[in-house]
């Protein structure tokens, strides 16, 4: 991998410019509708909070709830997906908005979900107990519902490094200083080392690729897609790193948030559903909490639940 790596710089000299990473981010500012797409995310969200407010006052019925639900949540989908495809912006602002419209999206699912059952369960249940509830959540410094519902509550869920919406996170005492600056120096470092690699090492190998490409050459090819497999492995392996662990702990410090379960040993994993279940632990949550159990409620096998939890992280993962 070294000496592959000093041949390209031999070869093509140094080729790492972070002026034109610049020039790529903040290229035709005025082409850039994925700021205001960016932006558009607080409609969903504030009306997601008074959709929620409107059904706890009896505004809004239960069926109509249900109903509005499905229209935001496809929206924050769709409305993202066909200006993105008819505008045609600048692909890095693209990308970073389409995620956050998918992060935005599970979020708000399980944000509508919890609220919705938490108001079920509430109505189901006597009055005098719900007030001795409210009581005894008070006097335990705990948030109980419907107080959640508030700018404050759901603006921090949004901003905190989880899927699964909760009345009450674990928060930790103090924002530890060093520790967080520990995390800024990696996120901004390893940022752009993987820049840098990808400019140095990776886009000369993809230009050479393409001529063989395009001549139908299949022994060259397979020799190019090889030689791309261990850059794009060990740059895959850097940014699982920038981002589970550097930045969303630093995210997690700055919000006082404790629970830091973004990973778990899943380099160990010998079987490819725990490498799934490790890996990205947040999204296993999700799934696990939305889809796979609510499946089996319902009366699904297991084998019918995780097929449906297979699709839809696939699908989320092409979106």
């Amino acid at each position: 991998m070294n000496n592959e790596f000093i041949g390209l710089c031999c070869r093509y000299g140094v080729l790492v410019n972070p002026v034109m990473w610049l020039g790529v981010f903040f290229d035709d500012p005025d082409r850039w509708p994925c700021t205001a797409l960016i932006l558009s995310l607080n409609v969903y969200i504030i009306g997601a909070l008074l959709l929620q407010k409107g059904l706890v006052k009896g505004v809004v019925s239960d069926v109509a709830t249900r109903w509005l639900s499905s229209v935001i949540l496809a929206s924050i989908l769709i409305v993202p997906t066909c200006t993105v495809m008819v505008t045609a912006p600048n692909p890095f602002a693209a990308a970073f908005a389409l995620a956050l419209h998918t992060v935005s999206f599970l979020k708000l699912f399980s944000y509508m979900v919890v609220n919705s059952d938490l108001h079920r369960n509430r109505k189901q249940t006597d009055h005098e107990v719900n007030q001795k509830l409210e009581k005894q959540g008070k006097a335990n410094n705990l948030v109980v519902y419907p107080e959640n519902l508030n700018m404050k509550d759901i603006y921090y869920y949004m901003f905190a490094p989880t899927l699964c919406y909760e009345l009450n996170f674990p928060r930790n005492v103090r924002i530890r200083k060093r520790y967080l600056m520990k995390r800024l120096i990696e996120v901004i470092l390893l940022s752009s080392m993987l820049l840098a690699l990808g400019q140095q090492w990776l886009v000369p190998t993809i230009q050479n690729s393409m001529q063989p490409f395009k001549e139908m050459d299949y022994s060259r090819t397979v020799e190019r897609v090889l030689k791309l497999a261990i850059p794009n492995h060990f740059l895959w392996l850097m940014f699982f790193y920038v981002f589970f662990h550097s930045l969303l702990n630093l995210i997690g410090e700055v919000l006082r948030f404790a629970d830091r379960g973004f990973y778990s040993d899943w380099w160990n994993a010998e079987t490819i559903p725990e490498f799934w279940a490790e890996w990205n632990i947040p999204v296993h949550k999700w799934a696990r909490r939305h889809v796979f159990k609510p499946m089996l409620q319902a009366g699904y096998s297991k084998l019918q639940a995780a097929t449906l939890v297979f699709f839809v992280s696939a699908f989320f993962h092409e979106v």
